[in-house]
């Protein structure tokens, strides 16, 4: 899943980092953009376009447990059920 739909990032980084955010193909401006990279944010400049880049959008794996009925603090860590 990802964890924004690809209709939001599209205009968002288009408008705010110029950059093809790698949705549905064809851009709303006149000009063909780039496929947005990673680069640092500039917050002083309100810029925030490491979201538009590979780095924050591949895929991840996630691993969960649970611990049951037993009360937290008796509960292992991930590290710790053998």
């Amino acid at each position: 899943m990802d964890w924004a739909p690809h209709q939001l990032m599209d205009g968002v980084c288009q408008d705010k980092c110029m950059c093809h955010f790698g949705g549905k193909p064809g851009n709303k401006v006149a000009l063909p953009l780039p496929n947005c990279s990673d680069h640092p944010d500039d917050p002083k400049a309100g810029e925030f376009c490491s979201l538009c880049g590979p780095r924050y959008n591949k895929p991840i794996e996630i691993s969960m447990f649970v611990c049951g009925n037993q009360d937290e603090s008796s509960c292992p860590g991930p590290n710790d059920i053998v």
